[in-house]
C-alpha cells in the first residue's frame, strides 16, 4: 500500500515538520504534539502523501487517520497498579478497492501506529535523543509508558484511568504472547526539542523537528518523522530507517465494516482504540477550533475519480449496471489518464465485457 511513497515524500515531510512544528519551541509535549493535528499542518500532509488529482479504476479509497489518545484509553497489567497510557497518538492508514458494480471489496489494506510523545530539554538529550527520552524511575508515568511499549504484557483496556472508570472495555488483550524481545512494531517514540533557539552543535541531531526510535531502552531517535510515516505507510524501510526495523502493524480491522471473524489481538485494540476516541473529544486547552474538535481527525481520503465520474454521470453508471445484470457480462475498465492537450486534458475510459456463468451474475 502507497507504494508511490519514497525519499522525496520523507524529505518533503522533514521539511514540513521544520516549517510548522518549529513555531512551538517554547510548548510541552502535549502542545507541540497537538501541532500535528492542526488544519495547517493536516491539508499540507495530505498532499505530500497523495498529491494526484484522481485514482485508478475500480473505486478504490484512501484514508489517512490520527488519533488523540493521551490517557484515553489507557492499560492496566499486573507489573504495575496505576493505569498506562497506551501513546500519545495513534495512526490509521486504509487502502481499499471495491467493484463498482457489484459493490464488493476487491482487496484491503490497513495499517495502525502507536506513538508516544517526548520533549527533549536537557543538554544531554538534546545533544542525542534516547529512548524514553524523559527520566524514567521510582514507576513514574516514563516508566509504565516504556514497560508497556517494550514489551506489551498482557493487558486490561480501560476507556479512561479515572476512578469511575472501574469496568474493563476489553480484558487480556496479548499483543506478545511468546514474549518476543523488543523492538516490536506496535509502538514508536517520537521526540522534539523544547527550548530557544538551538545551538549549531545540537542542530545535527534535528533532522526533522520530530525525531523517531523504537521502543527500545536508550535507543537513539536518530529516525526523522518523515521516515517514521513513510515507513508506516508502505510497510517497508523508507528514508533512514535500519532494514530490520518494522513501523506499525498490518490490521484485517475496518473502520467501516467491523472486526471479521479471527481477528487478532491487534485488531481488537485498533477497533476499540477508534471507537473510544468517536466517543470523547480533544482537549479544549488545545484544540479550540471546529475542525479540530474531535480526538480522532482525516488526515487524507480520496476515492476514485472514476467512480465519482460513474455516479455523477447517473445515466452510463445505469447503464453499466443493466449490461451487468441483464447479460451476466463481468464489467472492467481500462483508464488512460490525460496527456497533452487531447480533448482539454480529458481522461479516457474503456470498457470491456466478458461472458461469465448464469449463477456468477449479480444478486
Amino acid at each position: 500500500m502507497f507504494s508511490w511513497l519514497g525519499k522525496t515524500e520523507v524529505d518533503l515531510i522533514d521539511e514540513l515538520c521544520k516549517k510548522i512544528c518549529t513555531n512551538n519551541t517554547k510548548d510541552g509535549e502535549l502542545k507541540q504534539l497537538s501541532v500535528l493535528f492542526k488544519v495547517r499542518f493536516v491539508k499540507k500532509l495530505g498532499r505530500i502523501l497523495y498529491p494526484f488529482p484522481y485514482l485508478r479504476p475500480h473505486t478504490r479509497t484512501i484514508e489517512i487517520k490520527i488519533g488523540w489518545i493521551d490517557k484515553i484509553p489507557v492499560a492496566r497489567h499486573s507489573h504495575f497498579t496505576q493505569a498506562t497510557e497506551l501513546g500519545d497518538a495513534v495512526f490509521f492508514a486504509f487502502d481499499e478497492v471495491i467493484n463498482p458494480i457489484t459493490g464488493l471489496s476487491v482487496s484491503f489494506d490497513a495499517r495502525a501506529l502507536i506513538v508516544q510523545a517526548k520533549i527533549a530539554d536537557s543538554y544531554a538529550q538534546l545533544k542525542n535523543p534516547t529512548v524514553p527520552i524523559a527520566s524514567a524511575r521510582n514507576k513514574n508515568s516514563t516508566e509504565r509508558e516504556l514497560y508497556l511499549l517494550e514489551g506489551w504484557p498482557k493487558f486490561n483496556l480501560f476507556k479512561t484511568g479515572k476512578s469511575d472508570s472501574t469496568k474493563p472495555y476489553r480484558t487480556s488483550i496479548e499483543l506478545n504472547p511468546v514474549g518476543t524481545p523488543p523492538p516490536l512494531p506496535y509502538g514508536w517514540y517520537i521526540a522534539a526539542p523544547k527550548g530557544k533557539k538551538m545551538k549549531s552543535s545540537l542542530q545535527m541531531a534535528w533532522p526533522s523537528w520530530w525525531m523517531a526510535a523504537p521502543a527500545i531502552n536508550r535507543y537513539s531517535c536518530n529516525i526523522t518523522f518523515g521516515s517514521l510515516l513513510v515507513s508506516f505507510f508502505t510497510g517497508k524501510p523508507n528514508g533512514n530507517l535500519p532494514h530490520h526495523l518494522e513501523v506499525g502493524k498490518k490490521t484485517v480491522w475496518n473502520y467501516r465494516t467491523g472486526l471479521p471473524a479471527g481477528a487478532s489481538d491487534w485488531d481488537k485494540l485498533c477497533s476499540d482504540i477508534y471507537q473510544i476516541l468517536l466517543e470523547n473529544s480533544p482537549p479544549q486547552s488545545l484544540f479550540t477550533k471546529k475542525e479540530e474538535d474531535k480526538r480522532i481527525i482525516t488526515i487524507l481520503k480520496r476515492i476514485s475519480s472514476f467512480d465519482r465520474l460513474l455516479r455523477k454521470t447517473s445515466i452510463a453508471h445505469n447503464a453499466i449496471k443493466l449490461y451487468y445484470y441483464y447479460f451476466n457480462k463481468e464489467i472492467t475498465y481500462d483508464f488512460i489518464p490525460p496527456k497533452g492537450s487531447i480533448s482539454g486534458k480529458i481522461p479516457v475510459f474503456i470498457v470491456k465485457s466478458t461472458q461469465i456463468s448464469p449463477d456468477e451474475g449479480a444478486d
